[in-house]
């Protein structure tokens, strides 16, 4: 019986190593840095056994959850977990809602996340980079696991190294198993709100109270005349 009891263990083990766990994160961006995140994930379930704490930096316990994506920037507005009994995989789903995308890292989820969200000569920059070996550990990686971010900005994408989704819209695909021992890198730019500059700007509502100055002086004149 304890022979059966730890190679029962031991298979166990082995499978949840050899574990598909896929990402996919939904960000929409407001103007001010503010927005909300959709994250979710999800792996092969092994029936009514427990998940553990973590597999490859992703938690499937639902106290363990809240605590790595709460922050005094960021506030979970909903969570879920289920079962697909289709193709056997646990499902998480979290709402996220954060203040400022400049400071995403202050949430233990997103510790190592590096983010950007910043004002320059041609729009608003914007950078989320997930440093090497912390999106999924080596050991869970298998040709099927992938990432998939999507993030939604306030205005039209100017450029980017994501595929265009729409105008206000990127997507980024990844394997992870191709990208295990590099950073991966979503970079853009994006359009400010359109500001009325030149001659609609400054320039022509000056001339046009100068030019009615000037007339309703010629007038004047006229009258006195």
């Amino acid at each position: 019986m304890k022979r059966f009891s730890i190679l029962s263990w031991f298979l166990l083990l082995a499978l949840l190593l050899s574990g598909c766990i896929n990402v996919r994160q939904k960000t929409v961006i407001r103007e001010d840095g503010s927005g909300t995140i959709n994250l979710h994930y999800w792996m092969k379930s092994l029936g009514d056994i427990n998940m553990g704490d973590e597999v490859g930096g992703f938690s499937f316990i639902e106290e363990e959850i809240k605590k790595k994506y709460a922050s005094g920037n960021t506030e979970i507005k909903d969570l879920k977990k289920y079962n697909d009994n289709v193709d056997t995989t646990t499902h998480i789903e979290v709402v996220i809602d954060f203040k400022d995308f400049n400071k995403l890292s202050e949430a233990q989820g997103f510790s190592n996340i590096k983010t950007t969200w910043s004002k320059g000569d041609d729009g608003m920059i914007f950078k989320y980079i997930i440093p090497k070996d912390t999106s999924i550990k080596k050991n869970y990686v298998t040709s099927d696991n992938k990432l998939e971010y999507t993030f939604e900005f306030p205005n039209e994408v100017i450029s980017s190294n994501g595929t265009a989704d729409g105008k206000n819209t990127v997507k980024w695909n990844k394997l992870i198993s191709e990208h295990i021992d590099s950073d991966l890198e979503f970079d853009a730019i994006i359009k400010t709100k359109n500001k009325i500059c030149g001659m609609f700007g400054i320039e022509l509502p000056l001339i046009l109270i100068l030019g009615l100055f000037f007339l309703n002086k010629s007038y004047i004149k006229k009258f006195k005349k």
